[in-house]
């Protein structure tokens, strides 16, 4: 029994040897499918299988067949993969393919070229039925269920957004309309007082009243004695506190008595007045070079007879220019 036990072993060694020599001498290569039955549209995978010397060099597999099978479509083919042991190399390549028309296909055998030494080997994979059948419709299913109600959907918050930016458009562009087209309320400032003293007032009234020179114009000579009488007398009222603009002239004089006046400012006062009196009564009218004469000898009356700095009048600049005018 002993002898036997060992006879089996040195045949099988030895057989091993001896396929171990002829499979690192030939090429050979192999084909799996992972099914030969699909329905249409299926994909199926061909793995391709080829042993060689560990010394060959794989060069390509030939799907130049495959690829004009008519109902074939090849869809992807992968990269190679190499594996080298002591006694021989194996490389394997992965292909997929589908087929969209029922019926029976033969696939081809397919070359694959190893590089041995200075030559090419040439190994064949065996040929494949691959059987393509039509999808198999249960005509009990093709029942037409009823239509189902719409299922309201709950409302949320988030879904009033939208009318919510409508309405907030709306109101900024009323917004910005109304801004755009607001009445604009007249910017009302109060009337700035100025402090004057009644010599200035009444310098300011002759020089005006100068610079028009009314006397020089035909009929305007009565309006012209009135105008300078009435500055005399708005000044002797402002200054003196005398109701001049009220009396007549005896009564002004009469009413000075009691001021500190000079002989010189009695006298032009007394004459300015008594002059104007008989061109608004008596009709005189004397020449434009008189009433030039007066307007300055009025000037003179009133910076004699001006007050202390410590007197001064407020008097609005609107009422300024309304008496200018």
């Amino acid at each position: 029994m002993g002898k036997l036990k060992t006879i089996v072993v040195l045949g099988l060694s030895v057989a091993l040897a001896l396929w171990h020599t002829s499979l690192g001498a030939q090429t050979t290569a192999n084909v799996l499918i992972d099914s030969s039955q699909i329905s249409i549209g299926d994909q199926v995978k061909l793995v391709f299988r080829v042993a060689y010397s560990k010394n060959g060099l794989f060069q390509r597999a030939d799907f130049s067949q495959l690829e004009s099978l008519k109902g074939i479509e090849i869809l992807a083919v992968d990269t190679p993969r190499t594996r080298i042991s002591n006694i021989a190399a194996f490389t394997e390549q992965t292909l997929t393919l589908t087929s969209f028309d029922a019926g029976r296909y033969e696939l081809p055998s397919v070359p694959i070229y190893v590089a041995e030494g200075e030559g090419i080997d040439t190994a064949w994979t065996k040929e494949l039925v691959l059987e393509v059948r039509d999808v198999v419709v249960n005509r009990d299913s093709l029942h037409i269920e009823p239509i189902k109600d719409i299922i309201p959907e709950v409302r949320r918050f988030t879904d009033y957004w939208p009318y919510f930016g409508i309405v907030l458009l709306l109101l900024l562009i009323w917004g910005i309309w109304w801004y755009a087209n607001r009445p604009v309320k007249e910017r009302t400032f109060p009337k700035m007082l100025v402090k004057k003293t009644p010599d200035q007032i009444a310098l300011e009234k002759l020089h005006a009243l100068q610079r028009g020179a009314p006397w020089l114009h035909p009929g305007a000579m009565k309006a012209y004695y009135a105008d300078l009488t009435f500055i005399a007398r708005e000044y002797l009222e402002n200054r003196y506190g005398i109701k001049a603009l009220e009396s007549t002239t005896r009564e002004i004089m009469s009413a000075l008595k009691k001021e500190d006046l000079t002989e010189a400012a009695v006298s032009i006062l007394r004459d300015l007045l008594h002059t104007a009196d008989l061109v608004k009564f008596a009709k005189a009218n004397p020449d434009a070079e008189t009433g030039a004469a007066w307007l300055e000898r009025a000037i003179e009356l009133v910076k004699m007879t001006g007050p202390e700095e410590s007197m001064i009048i407020e008097q609005s600049e609107a009422s300024i220019d309304n008496e200018r005018e």
